[in-house]
């Protein structure tokens, strides 16, 4: 079982792989509004104790 296009569909991308044969892609495309900016460096993680799980699950009472 395979997957098909919509005539709609290949209709659409016809008209995109010719533009961008042409050179005109970026008529299509809208451009990024603000560049990419790099994320900040993820904070450390502490490691899971098991055991002060436990603790804290016999103080209420689970």
């Amino acid at each position: 079982m395979g997957a098909s296009w919509t005539v709609e569909g290949a209709d659409r991308m016809a008209r995109l792989l010719a533009a961008k044969a042409n050179g005109e892609l970026s008529r299509y495309t809208k451009a990024w509004r603000t560049p990419w900016k790099s994320l900040s460096p993820a904070s450390p993680v502490e490691e899971f104790n098991p055991t002060e799980l436990d603790t804290k699950a016999e103080e209420v009472g689970a």
